[in-house]
């Protein structure tokens, strides 16, 4: 999954079936304690910044305010009526 880490970086990435790029990268990994440090921590980083929960509930209410913003009603009498807050409410 490409967007959950850069190549060489926090692990590595390689097509499917690629087994000469997968064997590369293990060794790579079992063979260098030092790369599995830096990449187990840059892993570590990376979760924080982008997979904290608190980030990701920000990032999806985001996405849902841009593709359906708040509706506000008016019903025939004209009174107002906040549908979102409404059935946030009774959610």
């Amino acid at each position: 999954m490409p967007e959950m880490l850069d190549d060489g970086v926090e692990g590595f990435l390689f097509a499917p079936g690629d087994a000469a790029t997968a064997i590369r990268a293990m060794h790579a990994v079992s063979s260098d304690p030092s790369l599995r440090s830096r990449m187990a921590e840059a892993g570590r980083r990376r979760f924080s910044r982008q997979f904290d929960l608190e980030i990701m509930v920000e990032q999806y209410r985001q996405l849902l305010l841009r593709v359906a913003p708040p509706t506000l009603l008016v019903d025939m009498d004209g009174v107002a009526v906040d549908w979102d807050r409404g059935f946030e409410a009774r959610w």
